[in-house]
């Protein structure tokens, strides 16, 4: 992984299923990697779903949705954390892209 905006520590905890002890133990876990999968979660929750053959096109489209929920991340540091949705967010940015062709 590379950022120019996180850092690896301060260390945070997780819990994680084990096999061999069979039950949930904690771990430790670099804040980048709690930053990474809490980022890839909101791209995921309201993911664009469209399937081509080319190689290249989800690629594209993750970088779409991972560009959105970056700007939303930003609009709630900017406005607090009750500004809007990331759904209706991203209404606002299609209709705004709808609006101008």
């Amino acid at each position: 992984m590379a950022t120019n905006y996180d850092t690896v520590t301060p260390i945070a905890s997780c819990r994680r299923w084990s096999k061999y002890a069979m039950e949930a133990v904690s771990v430790s876990q670099p804040r980048l990697i709690k930053h990474y999968i809490r980022h890839d979660w909101h791209a995921g929750k309201y993911g664009i779903q469209i399937r081509r053959k080319k190689w290249y096109w989800p690629l594209f489209i993750r970088s779409i949705d991972m560009a959105a929920v970056n700007a939303w991340i930003l609009r709630r540091y900017v406005h607090g954390p009750d500004a809007t949705d990331q759904k209706e967010f991203r209404r606002h940015i299609v209709t705004s892209y709808m609006k101008m062709m």
